[in-house]
């Protein structure tokens, strides 16, 4: 059963309430977190990825792109990879031709968030979509430049 949730505030309490405040303080340390390292300010909540991606099965079809917006810009880590989760998944059910202005709406949040993707962590959950994106665009543009020289 879906679960109604379809607010960033509803969500961030859903994630923080399943959290682990242990295992927050160990990812704390793990992703370097302290002054000048490269996560630095980065928060957690302690939730691991199977329970974050099943939370997200939970919610994904209620939400927003403005919600995923919210979500993909919070100052906590898990907040932010479950709207760039939401993201992927959303670019993956838009198949083109008849969802490409959607594709262009994922794609134009991630790029207005993109200083959110501040981890590797988040940045390994995001790069398949970006690169897959990113490299097409530029082989498409690389193609038409070598067919006009040509």
């Amino acid at each position: 059963m879906k679960s109604k949730l379809k607010s960033a505030a509803q969500i961030t309490q859903l994630l923080v309430k399943n959290g682990d405040k242990r295992k927050a303080l160990g990812c704390q340390r793990f992703f370097k977190t302290a002054p000048g390292e490269y996560a630095e300010g980065d928060q957690f909540i302690g939730i691991t990825m199977p329970i974050l991606r099943s939370l997200l099965k939970e919610t994904k079809s209620d939400i927003s792109m403005k919600t995923a917006g919210k979500l993909v810009s919070s100052p906590l880590h898990e907040v932010r990879m479950y709207g760039l989760l939401w993201l992927v998944n959303a670019y993956k059910v838009s198949k083109p031709p008849h969802n490409t202005e959607q594709r262009r709406e994922i794609y134009t949040l991630y790029c207005q968030n993109f200083e959110s993707v501040n981890n590797w962590s988040v940045f390994l959950v995001i790069c398949v979509f970006v690169l897959t994106n990113c490299l097409g665009i530029l082989w498409t543009f690389q193609l038409l430049i070598y067919q006009g020289f040509t």
